[in-house]
């Protein structure tokens, strides 16, 4: 089922390629909207925020927590949607196979999409709070978030659709999840004690929100790979340095021990 699957979204983008090479003015276009954060993920968090904020101003433990269950959820969405990429058989991105040249940016799995799933987990956040409001941000979400990522050739329909699913059940279990009294009560707490500094990280955490996390991924890779490069050379220059007697002495030293037990 899955290559047949496979099968049909390969000949739906090579369709979209061809209307692609059919209407070249139409791509800039949807590549400004696609890469623009204004119309992503920012605008969908200002509809979180628009049916969220209370008007006596208790931002995290006003109105069931809603604020803060949502952020915990997007945390928890968009960590289960990244291990699922890793965890599961690796899926190149369809411009891999028609775009070889930029297939260099998207070397990650496109199987959930991330992108899918946070971008509908904000946009059943608002629905589940303001059936109006939400209506509008589905379809936003739909129309000018996900169907451009098809479009360009960063993912299948299936990629969007499964990251989709996660994104909604992960808004429907979280906002559903009933705080406890004193969880509700240590909110309460924290938000009456340090307001300054609670609107601050909230302002903070909400802009990495919009942006899908791209600064800290990108800082959290590159501090990865910084430790990865070091460690390396640190190992090669151990290997280099140490004289023969003691790396034949590494090489069988685990040996030795299994042979001595």
């Amino acid at each position: 089922m899955l290559s047949a699957v496979t099968t049909f979204e390969q000949s739906l983008y090579a369709a979209i390629v061809g209307f692609r090479a059919a209407h070249p003015a139409l791509t800039p276009l949807v590549e400004v909207i696609a890469n623009a954060y204004l119309v992503k993920g920012t605008f969908l968090c200002a509809l979180v925020l628009l049916v969220g904020l209370d008007r006596h101003r208790r931002y995290l433990h006003g109105r069931q927590q809603y604020l803060a269950k949502v952020i915990l959820g997007a945390i928890a969405v968009m960590a289960v949607a990244r291990i699922l990429q890793h965890a599961l058989p690796h899926r190149d991105r369809p411009i891999a196979a028609f775009a070889p040249d930029g297939a260099w940016l998207w070397t990650d799995s496109s199987f959930p999409s991330d992108h899918g799933a946070l971008m509908v987990y904000l946009a059943t956040a608002v629905f589940l709070r303001n059936r109006i409001v939400g209506a509008f941000a589905i379809g936003w979400a739909a129309v000018v978030i996900l169907l451009p990522r098809i479009y360009l050739g960063f993912h299948y329909p299936t990629d969007i659709l499964v990251g989709g699913l996660l994104g909604a059940a992960g808004a429907v279990a979280f906002l559903n999840f009933r705080l406890s009294g004193r969880s509700a009560a240590r909110l309460r707490l924290i938000e009456a004690r340090a307001p300054a500094a609670i609107y601050a990280l909230g302002l903070l955490f909400f802009y990495q929100l919009g942006t899908n996390f791209d600064d800290a991924r990108q800082v959290a890779a590159t501090s990865v790979a910084i430790v990865l490069d070091s460690g390396e050379s640190e190992a090669q220059f151990a290997g280099q340095a140490a004289p023969p007697e003691a790396a034949a002495e590494r090489g069988t030293g685990s040996a030795g021990l299994l042979l001595e037990r």
